[in-house]
């Protein structure tokens, strides 16, 4: 079993990043600020160096999310994994 610690959470990414739901705010996030910083999806997909299909698919909640793709979106959006993971007022 893999897993890790994450800015204080503690992730079994064996589970592969988990409900619908938390898929879409996850989603959501990802947009989001992807959008704040002015990156086309394409733009996301050459900084995470993820294929442009996995990025359209993260954006629609239709993958699962494992921990490589986490920290590859993550670092290419400026934020910590945690900030992804964080459960906030962020619609579904």
């Amino acid at each position: 079993m893999s897993g890790g610690r994450c800015g204080g959470i503690i992730l079994n990414m064996d589970m592969h990043l988990w409900t619908q739901e938390f898929r879409s705010r996850l989603a959501n996030k990802i947009r989001l600020r992807r959008e704040e910083l002015g990156f086309t999806q394409s733009e996301l997909q050459n900084r995470s160096f993820l294929r442009q299909p996995t990025i359209v698919e993260l954006e629609n909640a239709s993958t699962r999310v494992t921990s490589e793709i986490l920290f590859s979106v993550a670092g290419a959006l400026k934020v910590s994994p945690a900030f992804l993971l964080r459960e906030e007022n962020v619609p579904v």
